[in-house]
């Protein structure tokens, strides 16, 4: 079942790549279940519509069990795949920066301050 619905997904996006975004880098957010991680990975690389594009699948703990051989790309149709390991699951270490470097101020652990709510956010195509 996993590895229709990822056939489809990779099609699916490979092919508005390819027409509506070209030019731009194709990353795939994945957070699901570390087995169903290959099947993803394959399907990238085996979907004809998405040959000589690169995609970017970036996730956390679920490709600690990924093997190197996945990625090869030998013989593939489709695109070359690259599994990015996102492994920073707290910021909270990040707290004593200032205690090294007082310039820097990038990174905060406490609540914003109260004020009006500000977010951004950009959707492809719309």
């Amino acid at each position: 079942m996993a590895e229709q619905q990822f056939a489809s997904y990779a099609t699916t996006i490979c092919a508005k790549q390819k027409t509506k975004y070209a030019g731009t880098a194709l990353t795939v957010l994945y957070a699901g279940r570390e087995t169903a991680l290959p099947a993803l990975v394959g399907q990238f690389q085996q979907a004809y519509v998405c040959r000589k594009l690169t995609v970017t699948i970036v996730t956390g703990s679920d490709s600690n069990a990924l093997s190197a051989s996945v990625t090869a790309g030998s013989g593939l149709t489709g695109a070359n795949v690259i599994v990015k390991y996102s492994d920073i699951e707290s910021v909270a270490h990040l707290s004593n920066i200032r205690t090294i470097n007082p310039q820097v101020s990038d990174f905060q652990t406490s609540p914003p301050e109260p004020g009006p709510a500000r977010t951004s956010s950009m959707t492809p195509g719309r």
